[in-house]
């Protein structure tokens, strides 16, 4: 179940903590200590540096208890791969019918009786009323997940899984694969048909499928809470607490009618959805992403449990629970599981789950396990059937965490109706496959004794997912080259190029952040080295320096870039700020331009001179200063809360006020401007940033224009301000494209040199 977490604290008690520490509870003991954190907050990186720290060990901890409970993962990667929910997702605009076997009317209203002995509704947590669908507060929640389910149910004729249930033979499973004990008894496997059943015919036999399981056997959706039997105190609740939802029928009722010759009696179907999700959607602060995972969960939940019920005897529901087949060579005879594979790529679990997490229904984030059936599976499973022998058990799971992209396309119409219609449901989670991590199991006598995590290298896409977007590509690379297309067959190879587009942009990221990450722990290593050497010579120190900052850095550095670039693109697609990502590449450009800084005093105080290693520093903290005016805009629109674009901004109204000929400086205004330079040049030069004090050192010598004393000086001091823009401005072609602050940054630039050298050429003032 995971690590035990502590009771929500009181409100009081609240005004301190983390957002994560408050909504996720805290680990009350780590390794047998007192820990009292959530241990879920996203640190900050660990930067290189030539000093040990503190810091850094704590933060080596924190991590740790992160990638117990993650898999192998800390919540910082995670958020850099945007597979948390933390932000706001893009509005989705699916508004499609729902299908009748979804519809109000099909939804528990009352109790069902006689069938069940319950005696109340459920009232709805989170809301006014009871837990119904007929409940209009309940309905509009649950709508955006009954759109997805209606999606999923209708594009699952596309699978030759579905295929296979349907239409393909039943063959008995050898006896060699059964264990003993399963001899005496006849268990089936299914596979694909022969001959392929046209799509057309399955889309018609699955609407008549399901027409019958709402007419004739009249089912029934509601809902089921913790710890209590959604048919009655009569019935045994053993292995539904950790369930998402459940079917049956009215058994014991029909046994009833039939003993008291009772033909008004009639067989039904009953699916019991767990209530945890559908008031989760009703928490005030949910993000939008977090809304869309839990709307996702609920409509996998339903889709699969309604098309488990149709795979049941059509002709006579006493058969319902007989057992169920095995597909093709999997070991586990669970259909639910199979047939989430078939349209996932895999089977879900939540990320860090605890018995807190999930009787709340909070999510965190998702993964994807591409392995079923894993020997993880053993336990859970319906413990009637076999394990078959062969092939033999999986003994390790990979896990890929979900970014939110697939959660906001779910929610698109064009997705749906073009993408899936066109290109088929692997398109849902084509993105998933980035990185994953290794979990192998170590299974003695029937249970899980512990799990061994492989770290956090990128594992192999599954051959699946690399087949599907193989054909996926040669799909719309074979629509390119049609000599025509109809308008709508345009549309399909537009909606192909845009999702490539997107995914490629998402995968360049991440690849380049690995990259990135892999450099910066070679620097951390090779500082190690060095602190390691006893007689620490200079020519060794400086041999280090200089391999750090011509491999390691340099790489790093240039990823950076390319982050920053593909961050701005999908910027673009959204419309919208990726708030949390700029704010994540900020963190790490401001603690490397640390090092730097470091790097560049270590060199300063060596015996030896090393004035090309020096050069290279400079250059360096340019690189970054470019990075970060790109992620910080100098001209920003509006105010913000972020410390950095305030600033800049102050800055800018400060030179605005001093070149604009209508106005004067107030008093008041001068000292503000001496104080904000003042601050600027006073601030540790660790983490003075480079375009501010160029501005600042330009600012000097514009307010002391009327002020003859020293005013050489202070023009030669606002030169070397001028000499940080020249650098600034000596950049590659694409490094400040039109769309983001490109043609602002040099606009400002422009602007203050233009204030000094009218300063400059007006020479010295009288006195």
């Amino acid at each position: 179940m995971g690590p035990r977490r502590s009771k929500p604290p009181t409100r009081a008690q609240t005004q301190a903590y983390t957002p994560f520490r408050k909504k996720y509870g805290a680990l009350e003991v780590y390794k047998g200590t007192n820990f009292n954190k959530s241990g879920l907050t996203p640190t900050e990186y660990i930067f290189p540096s030539l000093q040990r720290s503190y810091t850094a060990s704590q933060i080596d901890t924190i991590e740790a208890v992160q990638q117990d409970a993650l898999h192998g993962w800390t919540t910082r990667e995670l958020a850099d791969l945007d597979c948390l929910c933390i932000r706001d997702a893009i509005p989705g605009d699916l508004d499609t019918p729902i299908m009748p076997i979804f519809n109000r009317p099909v939804w528990e209203a009352v109790l069902a009786r006689p069938e069940f002995t319950r005696e109340k509704m459920y009232p709805l947590k989170n809301g006014p009323g009871l837990l119904s669908a007929h409940n209009d507060v309940a309905w509009e929640v649950l709508k955006p997940a009954l759109r997805i389910a209606t999606w999923y149910l209708t594009s699952a004729y596309f699978l030759p899984w579905f295929d296979a249930l349907l239409n393909g033979p039943r063959e008995l499973v050898d006896e060699k694969q059964l264990p003993n004990g399963y001899k005496d008894e006849d268990w089936f496997s299914f596979r694909p048909p022969d001959t392929p059943t046209p799509a057309a015919t399955l889309a018609r036999t699955t609407d008549a499928i399901f027409e019958d399981l709402r007419n004739q056997k009249m089912l029934q959706i509601g809902f089921m809470i913790r710890n209590e039997s959604p048919e009655g105190p009569d019935d045994s609740i053993k292995g539904l607490d950790g369930c998402a939802g459940y079917s049956t029928v009215n058994y014991k009722h029909m046994f009833r009618a039939m003993k008291n010759n009772d033909t008004s009696a009639a067989w039904r179907v009953f699916i019991w959805l767990h209530s945890k999700g559908v008031e989760r959607l009703l928490v005030d602060n949910l993000s939008n992403s977090e809304r869309y995972t839990i709307e996702w969960k609920i409509a996998l939940t339903d889709s699969i449990i309604n098309f488990d019920d149709n795979t049941k005897d059509n002709a006579d529901l006493r058969n319902f629970d007989r057992f169920e087949p095995y597909y093709l060579d999997e070991s586990l005879a669970e259909l639910g599981w199979s047939f989430e594979k078939q349209l996932n790529g895999g089977v879900e679990e939540v990320m860090g789950a605890t018995e807190q997490t999930l009787i709340e229904g909070l999510v965190l984030g998702q993964f994807l396990l591409s392995t079923y059936p894993s020997i993880k599976y053993n336990t859970v499973r319906d413990q009637n059937t076999p394990i078959l022998k062969q092939p033999p058990p999986i003994f390790f799971d990979i896990r890929y965490p979900i970014p939110i992209s697939p959660m906001e396309n779910l929610q698109t119409t064009r997705f749906w109706t073009t993408g899936v219609r066109n290109y088929g449901l692997g398109l849902i989670f084509i993105r998933v496959f980035k990185a994953g991590t290794k979990t192998t199991y170590n299974f003695i006598q029937g249970k899980i004794e512990d799990e061994i995590q492989s770290g956090r290298d990128k594992e192999p896409r599954p051959a699946s997912a690399k087949n599907f977007e193989q054909n996926f590509r040669l799909s719309v690379e074979e629509m390119k080259q049609a000599a025509w297309l109809t308008p709508g067959e345009r549309g399909i190879m537009d909606f192909g190029y845009d999702f490539l587009r997107s995914s490629n942009r998402e995968e360049n990221f991440w690849s380049n952040n690995y990259e990135k990450f892999t450099a910066m722990k070679e620097i951390i290593d090779t500082i190690d080295d060095i602190d390691d050497i006893d007689d620490k010579k200079p020519s060794a120190t400086g041999e280090a320096l200089e391999k750090i900052l011509n491999r390691f850095l340099s790489k790093a550095l240039q990823n950076h870039g390319y982050m920053i670039t593909y961050t701005f693109h999908m910027e673009d697609e959204r419309e919208s700020l990726h708030t949390e990502r700029r704010e994540s590449l900020l963190r790490w450009n401001r603690g490397t331009q640390t090092f730097v800084i470091q790097m560049r005093i270590e060199l300063q105080k060596m015996s030896t001179p090393q004035p090309q290693l020096l050069a290279q520093t400079e250059r360096a903290l340019i690189r970054l200063e470019k990075s970060r005016l790109r992620l910080a805009n100098p001209n920003p629109p509006n105010a913000t809360t972020n410390t950095e674009e305030l600033q800049l901004l102050r800055l800018r109204r400060c030179r605005q006020a001093l070149t604009n000929a209508s106005s004067v400086p107030s008093q008041s205004d001068l000292q503000e401007m001496e104080n904000l330079v003042n601050s600027i040049l006073n601030t540790n030069i660790e983490t003075r940033e480079i375009f501010e004090e160029a501005c600042a050192k330009i600012l000097i010598a514009v307010l002391g224009r009327n002020i003859a004393n020293s005013w050489e000086p202070r023009v030669r001091e606002g030169g070397k301000g001028m000499e940080i823009f020249e650098e600034l401005a000596r950049t590659p072609e694409g490094t400040f494209p039109e769309h983001d602050i490109g043609k602002a940054l040099r606009d400002e630039m422009n602007a203050w040199v233009a204030m000094l050298m009218e300063v400059a050429t007006n020479g010295p003032p009288a006195g």
